[in-house]
């Protein structure tokens, strides 16, 4: 059905012919810790030729960094290392902008893609994603990460019927500064629980679904694409999995259980309930016919 939906995709909202948004109104914040610093500098240096309004927090790292940031015009933020969460909530505290952009240090968007992305906010959507690539290269890792990638898009593109997305990307979102600054600052979205227990969960994930829950649109942006790098081995693909799966089951539950997924169109909750149950249905079929096999 994802395929079928997917290439038969006739996306519904257009780019914001009013200009209500321009370049002027975005900063882009991006946390940074332990980053290649070649990479982080093409990142910056990207940014600096735009002339778009940008400012890096350093997560318990200082240079070489901060001479980078300002080398390319960046405002540069030290704060004590406490992670991506409070990097984030740091850096749009200082935004005095209409719109903000979370990305990634390892991250490349182009100018164009930047403002198609702006063009969307038009009517109730508050967040906007890119669309994700891996930088090109001849490698094992490459494949498999694109080939994740690429999945991500499908479900996407599927959901994307309905105006939604089921994850805002944390390489490379945009938001409405209004309708997510107070919460990125609040201790529910830096230290999350879950039915009263702190939990580690995606951040992107619970930034989307406040998002939605607070009556606007998270929506894809396929024709605006955002290139990443891939993970450095299969050790830490596999630990980038189980972290979003975590977070896919956490929140499949908390929907389930509050009544929300399935207020967030047909679609969406089908993807939720198939991508989540498959995968238990799956390992108890195969228990049982290992069972039978015993007998």
């Amino acid at each position: 059905m994802n395929s079928f939906l997917a290439f038969h995709d006739k996306p519904k909202l257009q780019g914001n012919r009013s200009g209500s948004f321009t370049i002027s109104d975005l900063t882009v914040v991006i946390p940074v810790y332990r980053e290649d610093v070649n990479v982080f500098e093409r990142v910056v240096k990207s940014l600096s030729s735009y002339k778009i309004n940008f400012l890096v927090i350093g997560d318990g790292q200082d240079k070489p960094y901060s001479d980078i940031v300002k080398r390319y015009g960046g405002q540069f933020i030290l704060v004590p290392h406490g992670g991506k969460r409070k990097a984030l909530a740091e850096g749009i505290r200082r935004v005095k902008t209409k719109l903000v952009m979370f990305l990634d240090s390892d991250t490349i968007i182009e100018l164009n893609d930047i403002k198609h992305m702006i063009s969307l906010f038009a009517d109730k959507v508050g967040g906007v994603n890119a669309n994700i690539k891996i930088f090109p290269e001849n490698s094992i890792r490459y494949y498999y990460a694109e080939f994740f990638e690429r999945f991500k898009e499908l479900v996407s593109r599927a959901v994307s019927r309905s105006e939604r997305t089921i994850v805002l990307n944390g390489e490379c979102a945009m938001y409405r500064t209004d309708i997510i600054k107070s919460f990125v600052m609040s201790k529910a979205y830096i230290e999350p629980r879950l039915f009263g227990r702190k939990i580690v969960v995606g951040d992107d994930r619970q930034l989307t679904n406040y998002i939605i829950n607070m009556g606007y649109k998270a929506i894809f942006d396929f024709n605006a694409f955002a290139y990443t790098k891939p993970p450095k081995d299969i050790k830490e693909f596999v630990k980038q999995m189980i972290r979003w799966t975590r977070s896919n089951y956490l929140f499949f539950f908390k929907e389930l259980f509050d009544g929300t997924l399935f207020r967030k169109g047909g679609i969406y909750t089908f993807n939720s309930i198939y991508n989540n149950l498959l995968p238990i249905i799956g390992i108890v079929t195969l228990f049982g016919i290992s069972n039978l096999s015993y007998t």
